[in-house]
């Protein structure tokens, strides 16, 4: 047991460093301290602090660890500072930083079951090989984020990086983070704010997923902020609740993007542009399917270069469409309870709205079916194929069309 403040600053660990168990009721020091010129501490072996209890501050940023690190149920009751946010840019200014304020993690990392009271702190981290915050415990933010100001860039991730079932009290930042392995967000609990978007105010990118972007079964209860990510290979929403509202305006999808039966519970913005040209890009096949929309939803200015899946489709606000599809596109068995807005899109291929149900007026004003079009069974109450409303009719190739409620406006 410590009792007070243990200072471990400058210490170099040349084989294993064991604490196990260890019981640090005040303040501990493994970070860089530029008051005397003393860089973070060094471990050439393995750190372990299995179920350490750091009963107040614990600083590691500046910190190296060339073996494995292993905080697996470590507990701190405060700050988990793997990266420096103590001072000030004013500071920082008359006098730059000498040593690294962010953390090196050169070995596997595991953080299971760890609880941290207060925020935990990664922005400008590496992480060379897996890290696991499997379980994971954050009573208030998870910073792995860009802070320019700092001259931290977001947290790298060179493994595999897994935050299945972790619950974040706060916010989850990740913007500028990068993924370069599988990212495993399943079953996640987020409390506030999930961001991953790209600031091009403050020349920040979004989160970069070069492999696999698991988010099945996450549950985040405020917004979820994807403007600008890149996902080169797939990204998986299925099953994921989203209580705030979404944002993917500039997202790029260019594998597979799966959204199957994930809840929408406020506005979702997939379309419209960012900064003048900052358009959502669907490469490779999509699906909605069985998702549900509890208000707005817009994919306006979208492109989608594959096969597009609505099937089961539950919409209760408006809905715009107004983009093109490339692909085939399946809107099947779909309910639409607001406006539905498919003025201006284009269909190149195959587009079936089969049995559908649009309880509000849908409009297809200056839509261009370019191959089969199938509305069979369909069920609208008031449905415009004209540029005004009125006149026009743009259609081609409806077969077996089925008006059940309301009016069909060809004239």
């Amino acid at each position: 047991m410590f009792g007070r403040t243990v200072d471990f600053q400058g210490v170099s660990f040349g084989g294993t460093a064991d604490f196990t168990s260890c019981d640090m009721k005040a303040g501990a020091l493994f970070s860089t301290n530029e008051d005397d010129a003393t860089p973070g501490a060094t471990f050439w072996g393995a750190a372990n602090f299995t179920s350490v209890h750091f009963g107040d501050y614990a600083g590691f940023y500046g910190a190296v660890f060339n073996g494995e690190a292993i905080l697996n149920s470590a507990k701190f009751d405060n700050y988990a500072s793997f990266s420096d946010f103590s001072s000030t840019p004013e500071k920082d200014r008359k006098r730059p930083w000498r040593f690294s304020h962010a953390t090196m993690f050169l070995d596997k990392v595991d953080f299971t079951c760890v609880s941290i009271a207060l925020e935990a702190q990664f922005s400008g981290s590496v992480f060379w090989k897996k890290v696991s915050f499997n379980e994971a415990k954050i009573g208030s933010n998870a910073v792995f984020l860009a802070v320019p100001e700092r001259s931290f860039a977001g947290a790298v991730f060179l493994g595999e990086a897994d935050f299945s079932e972790a619950q974040i009290e706060g916010n989850a930042f990740f913007a500028d983070a990068v993924f370069m392995k599988n990212a495993n967000f399943s079953e996640a609990r987020i409390g506030s704010d999930a961001d991953f978007a790209a600031d091009p105010n403050k020349g920040i990118r979004g989160a970069v997923f070069e492999a696999d972007a698991d988010f099945s079964g996450t549950h985040l209860k405020g917004s979820a902020r994807f403007q600008g990510a890149w996902f080169s290979n797939g990204a998986d929403f299925t099953d994921s609740e989203i209580t705030g509202q979404s944002y993917f305006q500039g997202a790029k999808f260019l594998d597979e993007a799966k959204f199957y039966a994930t809840k929408f519970d406020s506005n979702a913005f997939f379309g419209s542009i960012i900064d003048g040209n900052f358009l959502t890009g669907f490469l490779g096949s999509v699906s909605f399917g069985g998702a549900h929309f509890a208000d707005l939803v817009d994919f306006s200015s979208c492109l989608f270069k594959n096969e597009v899946y609505f099937d089961l489709v539950r919409i209760n606000g408006r809905a715009v469409f107004s983009t093109t599809f490339e692909g085939p596109f399946f809107f099947r068995e779909a309910a639409v309870h607001g406006t539905a807005d498919f003025t201006g899109a284009v269909f190149m291929k195959t587009a079936s709205f089969d049995e559908s149900h649009f309880d509000a007026s849908a409009y297809f004003g200056s839509a261009a079916f370019s191959n089969m079009a199938s509305f069979r069974d369909t069920a609208f109450h008031t449905v415009y194929f004209s540029t005004t409303g009125r006149a026009g009719d743009q259609a081609r190739r409806l077969y077996g069309l089925v008006v059940s409620l309301g009016l069909l406006v060809f004239a």
